[in-house]
């Protein structure tokens, strides 16, 4: 019983990683009754913002993931330019994010300064308190709009 108990709680702590080390990534569009879906799931009824990428991630922001979020935006950026349209804003909504950490904090400002550099902007949208209050906290709200 106790190897089983072992096994069972080492499988769980291994899941739970996997999930943070991969969360959903998905680039949003507006339905017609202004909310924000997946693209791949409505791709016939949404439309993109003309001059913006909104993205929006299904976890909790950490240093496990941080990297692979700022990939993503960075990539959806590019893949809208490459159709030719012009980005100024680079979206995250928050929705669903209910934590940040230093790294979460710190990567957020990395991606607002390369997209400065850019001429582009970052935006974070629907942010909870506790994010709020960790970007505060970190001082990475100086360098992201609201």
């Amino acid at each position: 019983v106790k190897e089983g108990l072992g096994v069972g709680f080492a499988l769980s702590i291994l899941k739970t990683m996997h999930e943070l080390a991969n969360p959903n990534l998905a680039v949003v569009g507006m339905l017609e009754d202004g909310s924000f879906r997946d693209i791949r799931n409505h791709w016939s009824s949404v439309t993109q913002l003309p001059t913006a990428v909104v993205v929006r991630m299904d976890a909790r922001l950490n240093f496990v993931n941080a990297r692979k979020m700022k990939e993503f935006a960075v990539k959806a950026v590019q893949v809208r330019e490459a159709k030719g349209e012009k980005i100024d804003f680079a979206m995250i909504d928050c929705f669903s994010l209910n934590s940040v950490d230093l790294t979460g904090c710190e990567t957020l400002v990395q991606l607002a300064q390369s997209l400065e550099l850019r001429g582009q902007k970052l935006v974070v949208a629907n942010v909870k308190g506790p994010v709020a209050h960790a970007l505060k906290m970190a001082q990475a709200d100086d360098h992201i709009e609201k």
